[in-house]
């Protein structure tokens, strides 16, 4: 039902379910994500970190979070922390969906183009 409404662009509405999940059950990972995907895509990169951190922290396998969770850290300037996660999804999932795309930003971010066709190019191939 959130993603719904999120894809129809009604955001308090998602926020609201998700604090009311989280009000039940504070230990929900998805709740965190969701409240921080509003802020992800209104690019306040800064409030979502530590909603996206704590999702990583009660479900660290999840590597959706984890690549969301990167895309911040790029996005905040924190490439070495960005690197790290990203690797260690890559390590784990090798065809996991944008984990190359991620990589290709941070490496343009940090002016390296060829590392960053090279990742754009893995990403394709996925």
């Amino acid at each position: 039902m959130a993603e719904i409404l999120s894809e129809d662009g009604q955001r308090a509405e998602v926020d609201a379910i998700a604090h009311r999940i989280l009000s039940v059950d504070p230990r929900n990972a998805h709740a965190y994500e969701l409240i921080a995907d509003g802020f992800m895509v209104a690019k306040d990169h800064k409030a979502a970190l530590p909603l996206l951190q704590k999702a990583v922290d009660l479900q660290p396998k999840l590597s959706r979070s984890r690549i969301n969770l990167a895309a911040c850290y790029i996005a905040l300037g924190r490439t070495g922390e960005a690197a790290s996660m990203l690797n260690q999804i890559v390590a784990e999932y090798p065809k996991f969906p944008l984990t190359h795309y991620h990589l290709a930003l941070l490496h343009e971010r940090e002016g390296n183009a060829a590392a960053a066709r090279a990742e754009y190019e893995a990403e394709l191939a996925n």
